[in-house]
């Protein structure tokens, strides 16, 4: 890979929070069309910055949004809140793979100067 790969990282970390968004408003229905965005977008450049950010932005809206939640819930003694582990789960499997093409970008800029 040669070059910056931030405005991909960035571009891809847009795209992956909008995603994100979009699935926690709509579900699944607006997810596959943006999985289809990501698999292009993916596709058309340096895919290890452009996948990170769109899996780190996807996941880190997903936990944003549940501690949102949590902080929101946690404020009212009168509310009730479900098990969100799974949730969670699913952030992490977005996250923690998205973190790692991200280092594996920024890996192959600084081996290239």
């Amino acid at each position: 890979m040669t070059g910056r790969p931030w405005p991909d990282f960035l571009l891809g970390l847009g795209i992956g929070a909008v995603l994100g968004l979009c699935y926690a408003l709509g579900g699944a229905i607006l997810l596959w069309p943006g999985l289809v965005l990501i698999a292009l977008f993916v596709a058309t450049g340096p895919w290890s910055a452009r996948l990170g950010g769109a899996l780190t932005g996807f996941g880190a809206l997903w936990f944003t949004l549940l501690a949102s939640i949590t902080w929101t819930c946690a404020q009212e003694p009168a509310c009730v809140q479900p098990d969100e582990t799974f949730w969670v789960l699913i952030g992490a499997a977005f996250l923690l793979p998205g973190v790692i093409l991200d280092l594996i970008a920024l890996g192959h800029r600084t081996s290239n100067r």
